[in-house]
């Protein structure tokens, strides 16, 4: 073997080598052309839901008021149902009382 053909090998292989590079250097891109449309489209979607559970949340904060009762609020309402209820056995027993002394 002569030098002209190691250096043609030589040439052979680098060339092989740089074609071989280039294609996955041409892989690379379109996987992070690909890899950044996907991303894209997740963060969008996630804006998409972020927003929609924004709302949700709005729409939860203006209902909750309706339909919200506080502790004290609670309590004085049962303590006005018993106060009532205590007053109608209070009544019932006066009642009950005079038809016993008629009888």
């Amino acid at each position: 073997m002569n030098w002209q053909s190691i250096g043609v090998l030589l040439l052979f292989f680098i060339a092989t080598g740089a074609i071989n590079l280039a294609a996955l250097r041409l892989l690379f891109r379109q996987h992070e052309v690909a890899y950044r449309g996907r991303l894209e489209a997740l963060r969008r979607r996630g804006t998409d839901h972020s927003q929609q559970l924004e709302r949700e949340l709005t729409n939860l904060k203006s209902q909750l008021p309706a339909g919200y009762v506080r502790r004290e609020d609670w309590i004085r309402f049962g303590a006005l149902i018993d106060a009532k209820l205590d007053s109608i056995r209070h009544d019932m027993a006066v009642v009950r009382d005079k038809f016993d002394g008629q009888a």
